[in-house]
């Protein structure tokens, strides 16, 4: 009933009185219900809940107080406020039905203005105290949650924060925090699309996840956070709400899926090519079917022995395991490998300038594979006639990180999509790939291999001639 400002159980065991009540009350808009005895006022109040008992105590059977001690007794009713009406207007029995838990009296013959007056006080107490039990159970619900919670006024300071907030922020006692919200989280993570958070306090407008990511160190995995952030009823000057999801199991699972996947994709694919290439020349060059034999046999051993690689690949912890890192030095080599295998017949390596040959890079060996594979691969996939003049060029920075530049002369590509690429892949609900229309599979889980480890990724048109460069920033290990 929506109209209704709220329901109200009148218990007396006289019908004239009944009828007098129900009418006095349902003119300022209360729903009535009616009860004749104790019993039936029980079950009354079992199947309405009603915002107010107004209870006769002189009753057959089962009297006044007997009905307010077992509505006290029942948890589903011992909140519902009561006020006893009476023609006792003695001490004791006034105490005998506030012992039974009654809120309050009336004598009878009453006042009607006077009874109405303290209806409408008793509803809007009662009301009252419901939304204190009902914010007490949410304020409850939100404590318990595993998600993050901030509430933020119109200068961006964090004046709420559940206990999953204070761990996840590293916030400090419960007091208003004087420092805005993003240069906050910015002491503790680095904040990635770091273009997203340009714009991060207009939920309207961007449309980019934003993720605070802790890189892994010896100790601990990558934290990784999602943030979303929401406007609060009442626009701006309201505030904003903060939710922040852990991320980080999630984002390690499917990036094992993804590892996977791409693993069995370019390390089975030329071997297999070749074996099928090889059998269909056996079949046409009969004479030199011994040979082709020996080649098949070898092919098949490779095969058997890329199969192990992968199997033993699903065993590792992570791709990017810190203490298992990549030497500089293997770089061209492993370059040059992944050229060969998928067909590039021009790439050339050039440090610009000398690098220390123990000079090591905090990914794994695998994990430095995986993107150059992805990125080489892109560089082919998108060349117009498959056929990418590559060059990779390295250098050191003053601040013990190396940039690892990686040219093809392909295509260029849209603002939108350079803008795409990067975007994490767990974020593409519809088919769980991360895939960018137009762009290679794994790019998004390269850039997460990359900020994992403090790392960044960027991609951009080349201004000398055609294609796209991909710039990839790796701490060292120092």
């Amino acid at each position: 009933m929506p109209d209704s400002q709220g329901l109200i159980l009148i218990v007396d065991d006289e019908p004239g009185g009944l009828l007098v009540l129900e009418a006095f009350l349902k003119a300022p808009g209360y729903t009535v219900v009616k009860a004749q005895n104790g019993f039936e006022a029980l079950e009354k109040a079992r199947e309405f809940t009603p915002d107010l008992v107004l209870l006769d105590i002189m009753m057959p059977r089962m009297d006044g107080y007997e009905v307010c001690r077992r509505m006290r007794a029942d948890p589903l009713l011992a909140e519902v406020p009561i006020l006893m009406l009476t023609a006792l207007g003695d001490r004791e029995s006034r105490l005998k039905g506030i012992e039974a838990g009654a809120d309050d009296f009336f004598t009878k013959p009453y006042d009607r203005e006077e009874l109405r007056m303290r209806v409408k006080t008793i509803m809007r107490l009662n009301r009252y105290r419901s939304l204190m039990t009902e914010r007490a159970r949410f304020v409850w619900t939100v404590d318990q949650a595993r998600e993050g919670y901030c509430i933020l006024d119109e200068k961006d300071r964090i004046i709420y924060a559940n206990p999953a907030a204070r761990t996840y922020l590293n916030l400090p006692s419960e007091e208003r925090m004087a420092e805005p919200f993003h240069a906050w989280v910015r002491r503790q993570y680095s904040c990635e699309p770091e273009e997203a958070w340009q714009h991060w306090m207009d939920p309207v407008n961007h449309r980019d996840a934003l993720f605070l990511i802790r890189p892994q160190t010896e100790r601990s995995r990558a934290t990784w956070l999602q943030v979303e952030v929401l406007n609060l009823p009442g626009g701006r000057k309201s505030g904003l709400l903060v939710r922040i999801t852990d991320m980080s199991d999630r984002l390690s699972l499917q990036k094992e899926l993804w590892s996977f996947h791409s693993a069995v994709s370019h390390k089975l694919r030329t071997p297999v090519s070749n074996i099928l290439m090889i059998a269909e020349l056996l079949r046409q060059q009969d004479p030199q079917s011994a040979m082709m034999a020996d080649s098949l046999t070898h092919e098949a051993q490779r095969l058997f022995s890329e199969i192990n690689d992968i199997l033993g690949y699903l065993n590792a912890h992570s791709i990017s395991k810190t203490g298992s890192y990549f030497r500089l030095a293997n770089l061209e080599v492993l370059v040059h490998g992944i050229c060969k295998d998928l067909g590039i017949a021009e790439a050339k390596v050039k440090a610009l300038r000398a690098i220390p040959p123990e000079t090591c890079l905090r990914l794994s060996y695998r994990a430095m594979d995986l993107i150059l594979q992805e990125i080489l691969e892109n560089a082919r996939k998108f060349h117009p006639n498959l056929d990418p003049a590559v060059e990779v060029l390295v250098d050191t920075t003053e601040d013990n990180q190396t940039l690892i530049e990686i040219r093809d002369n392909g295509v260029h590509l849209s603002p939108e999509d350079l803008q795409k690429v990067w975007m994490p892949y767990f974020q593409a609900e519809k088919d769980f790939t991360g895939q960018v229309e137009g762009m290679g599979l794994g790019l998004a889980t390269v850039s997460a291999l990359l900020w994992e480890v403090g790392g960044k990724a960027r991609m951009y048109n080349r201004e000398d001639g055609p294609g796209v460069a991909v710039e990839l920033l790796i701490p060292e290990v120092v």
